[in-house]
C-alpha cells in the first residue's frame, strides 16, 4: 500500500509536502500566540515564558524554517534520483516520503490537541494551575513519538509499506532526540 501518486511524481510530492510543512509552521505560530493569550495562566511550561520574551526575531525564525524546507526538498530530489536511477527501487523514496509526510502529520495531530486545550480554556473548562518542568515535558513528548512510531510500524507491517516504516523511523528519531534533551535538562 504505497502512495504511488507521490512516488511517481516528484514535483507533486514536494509541492504537497511544502504546503503541509509551511501550513504546520503557520499553525504552530498561531497556537503559540493563542497559548500566551489563553492558556498561560493555567498551564506553564518551564522556560516557556522566558523563551517567549527572549525569542528570536520573526525574520530569523522564518530563515530557519526556509533552510529546513530547502534541505528537506533537496533530500527529496537526491533520494528520488537514487531510488529511480541508481537503485531502481521505489522503496527508498517511499521510506523518505513516509518519514517526512508522517512527521508533519504527527505535528498536525499535536497542534489539534493544543487547539482543543486552548478552546476549552476559553470556555472555562480549565481551572487551577499546573507547571511542567522542562525535562518532564520533553520526556512526555518523547513517549508520544514512541507511540506514533509503534502505530506507524504496525501499519507498515500490516500493509507491507515502506511509507509507514519511514514514518515509524522518523517518530523514533524524534523520540530519541527529545529523550536526549530531557536528560540534558534534568542534569
Amino acid at each position: 500500500m504505497e502512495p504511488l501518486v507521490l512516488l511517481e511524481n516528484i514535483w507533486l510530492t514536494v509541492s504537497i509536502w511544502s504546503v503541509l510543512f509551511f501550513g504546520q509552521v503557520l499553525l504552530t505560530r498561531v497556537l503559540e500566540q493563542r497559548y500566551r493569550a489563553h492558556l498561560l495562566r493555567f498551564i506553564v511550561y518551564e522556560d516557556m515564558v522566558q523563551n517567549a520574551t527572549e525569542s528570536k526575531s520573526s525574520v530569523n525564525q522564518w530563515k530557519r524554517w526556509i533552510l529546513r524546507w530547502s534541505f528537506a526538498a533537496l533530500c527529496f530530489y537526491v533520494i528520488w534520483w537514487l531510488s529511480e536511477v541508481v537503485v531502481q527501487n521505489q522503496g527508498l523514496f517511499s521510506f523518505m516520503v513516509g518519514a517526512l509526510m508522517l512527521q508533519v502529520g504527527t505535528n498536525y495531530l499535536r497542534n489539534v490537541r493544543s487547539w482543543a486545550m486552548i478552546r476549552y480554556a476559553q470556555l472555562g473548562g480549565i481551572e487551577g494551575n499546573i507547571r511542567y518542568s522542562r525535562w518532564f515535558l520533553l520526556k512526555v513528548l518523547a513517549m508520544e513519538f514512541v507511540g506514533f512510531g509503534v502505530l506507524f510500524f504496525a501499519l507498515g507491517w500490516l500493509f507491507s509499506s515502506w511509507f509507514f516504516y519511514g514514518g515509524a523511523y522518523s517518530q523514533w528519531l524524534m523520540a530519541l532526540w527529545y529523550w536526549r534533551l530531557s536528560r540534558i535538562a534534568s542534569a
